[in-house]
């Protein structure tokens, strides 16, 4: 374990404070590292880098970009979007597999409230490999990374780690000047030989003649590698459908059919359905892919009120049978009695051409969509599909706003859909486009007084689950109101937990705490600081570092939190918590430090000292069989209450 020790200083000399507020002076010494973390950034699982080695085919500039990761750790690697530039550089980095460390992403620290940090050599671990992704990140962010990149690089040389760093393309402008020397150009590769590669590592292995076709010539020169990966895949899933019966020339027709004829077909299709109610049916089909025929039916029915259609007024004895509407605009129905399409990728291409062609529908597909989900026929993964469906398109074109009004209905007392509202927020995060939208807003709604039961546990689970990885400052602004303002308590334990998992968080967690006694949230963050300062967890080595009382800025936080707690409650509300901290100190090599924070929490104020030193007298002598290590304890916290340093003039009310 690291060997570490402390000083209390409280007299005038050393430390010296000139502005207005509180001061708490401490002088740690430590004999290693004190800001390690016990949560790994985004780790990459290595069953997906060597899937990806599988499949991947080396860019132009790959070659120069592996010397200069070599040479000096770092690589800067800037690409056209669908060149592979990410699947670059985690093979870059997947290469490095003899070092000892593993494969990380590193988090996005940006905290959108207070604009400061956006990453953190503390996320540096040692022989680490490490991708940090700035291609979605705005202007503010980009700049403000960049000036951090001198002192991240240092942290990778000093730990023996690799790091290979994305730019966006097509903003050269905001790339500075220094990062030149480590930044190669990737070109995209071969297409040909990618589309062969995913082929290979499936199984599926093509004469030389099956593909040089023309339309398949197009299709490589023009998407972009996900695409190609896509189109591969198509062939896996039309071979394991159709078996020996066909041929790889077939399967790769039926796969572009359905990634590049199926919008023509499907326009010609609608525009030969001249009734609204055959319209109605398709699209309702397309939404509830996979749901019973009698559910789509009532959707279908829902969604001709929700557009102010005219009811039909033929006889229900009249009409075409439901089996006779699916045939005429080309749905079937399984022995379950379940809704699909013929051909592979019909159903999304049904969805997009409404989305696309029919703009107008957009509003009224909003609302039908939260009029259908309470339907009886529908199940829990038909719900799950729907909401994912809607969410598919309206991040395709916006607005968001559409996905925050589901949200609020879904999470509503009277409904019970919070499974799908934290599908949507959960898809919503993270986007490329929108994702900043989404997270602005869970920060809006987390000011909130009034939010329902629902919505607070969807925030909860939406800032541990996806926020906490990729945004961690994020998520702990946002679960930190949660817990000033909640009354169902979920909150306050995701919080505690995301701050003891990562001591940075833990730091600034302390900090936001201890803030100004004015704070109209004080009694709650206060309450919260009795939790984050449980003491056992303070002084319990991690793996590597010393405990978090070595932490240079920590002692201080906890004696401005406890100054709080002690001059601002009434001694029976914090007699059980100071007794807990008394306890960490029996027969603890951190006994002085813990004894330290708590005087010089109470420094100056004579009535405040006198019932510490009460509190610790009775407990010491109410366990009889432990008298003998809790003596000691109650004598050390005297001996500082009487020192010098104790009697001096408060540092809290200097």
């Amino acid at each position: 374990m690291t060997d570490w020790t402390s000083t209390f200083v409280g007299s005038a000399e050393g430390h010296m404070h000139s502005g207005s507020g509180d001061q708490y002076n401490f002088q740690w010494v430590t004999g290693g590292r004190a800001s390690g973390r016990t949560a790994d950034p985004r780790a990459i699982p290595r069953d997906e880098l060597v899937r990806l080695g599988q499949r991947f085919v080396e860019p132009t500039g790959m070659g120069e970009a592996r010397e200069r990761l070599r040479t000096t750790r770092t690589v800067v690697l800037v690409g056209d979007p669908g060149s592979g530039t990410r699947s670059t550089a985690l093979m870059l980095l997947h290469e490095l597999r003899h070092e000892p460390g593993d494969v990380h992403e590193l988090p996005d620290r940006w905290d959108d409230e207070d604009k400061q940090g956006t990453i953190d050599s503390g996320d540096i671990a040692e022989h680490g490999r490490l991708l940090l992704d700035l291609t979605a990140y705005d202007e503010e962010r980009l700049v403000r990374t960049q000036e951090e990149f001198s002192s991240l690089r240092v942290a990778v040389q000093t730990r023996s780690a690799h790091l290979v760093v994305l730019l966006p393309s097509g903003r050269d402008h905001l790339h500075r000047p220094e990062l030149g020397h480590f930044t190669t150009k990737i070109s995209r590769p071969d297409a040909f030989q990618v589309f062969r590669q995913h082929l290979r590592a499936m199984d599926i292995r093509p004469g030389e003649h099956d593909v040089l076709g023309p339309e398949l010539t197009r299709f490589l020169a023009a998407e972009p590698m996900r695409r190609i990966a896509k189109l591969a895949e198509r062939v896996r899933m039309i071979r394991e459908e159709q078996g020996a019966a066909t041929d790889f020339p077939h399967w790769l027709t039926e796969a572009l059919a359905s990634l590049t004829q199926r919008g023509a077909e499907i326009s010609d299709r609608v525009a030969g359905l001249p009734s609204g109610s055959q319209r109605a049916l398709l699209l309702a089909s397309a939404m509830l892919c996979g749901a019973r025929s009698d559910a789509v039916f009532h959707a279908s029915a829902s969604l001709l009120e929700a557009t102010d259609h005219p009811p039909e007024d033929v006889p229900v004895l009249e009409r075409a049978d439901l089996v006779e509407r699916f045939t005429e605009i080309g749905v079937r129905t399984d022995a379950a009695d379940r809704v699909s399409f013929d051909g592979l990728g019909y159903d999304p291409a049904v969805r997009t051409h409404f989305w696309t062609a029919f703009p107008g529908l957009r509003p009224a597909l909003r609302a039908w969509v939260a009029n259908i989900m309470p339907l009886a026929m529908l199940d829990q993964e038909d719900r799950d599909r729907l909401a994912d469906r809607f969410t598919e398109l309206v991040l395709r074109t916006g607005p968001a706003e559409d996905l925050f009004w589901l949200v609020e209905e879904w999470t509503d007392p009277r409904t019970s859909y919070s499974r799908q509202a934290a599908a949507v927020l959960g898809a919503g995060v993270g986007h490329p486009h929108y994702g900043r939208e989404f997270r602005r807003r869970i920060y809006d709604w987390s000011l909130r007084p009034d939010l329902t039961e629902q919505l607070t546990r969807v925030l909860v689970h939406i800032c541990v689950d996806s926020l906490a990885a990729h945004y961690p400052d994020q998520a702990m602004v946002r679960l930190h109101h949660l817990a000033r303002r909640e009354h169902v308590f979920v909150a306050r334990p995701a919080l505690i937990g995301l701050a003891r998992a990562d001591r940075r968080i833990f730091e600034r967690m302390l900090d936001r705490v201890t803030q100004g006694s004015s704070s109209r949230h004080r009694t709650a963050d206060l309450d919260l600081f009795l939790e984050l300062a449980e003491p056992t967890h303070l002084t319990r080595p991690e793996e590597a570092s010393a405990p978090l009382l070595a932490d240079e800025q920590v002692p201080r936080l906890l004696a401005s939190g406890w100054h709080g707690v002690l001059t601002e409650r009434p001694h029976d509300q914090w007699r059980d918590s100071v007794e807990a901290w008394l306890r960490a100190c029996e027969e603890s090599p951190h006994a002085a430090h813990l004894l330290d924070i708590l005087v010089a929490a109470g420094a100056g104020n004579s009535g405040v000292l006198s019932r510490l030193y009460v509190i610790a007298r009775d407990w010491a002598h109410a366990d009889a069989g432990r008298r003998h290590v809790r003596l000691p304890v109650a004598d050390g916290l005297w001996e500082r209450i009487r020192s010098p340093q104790g009697l001096a003039a408060s540092p809290f009310t200097a």
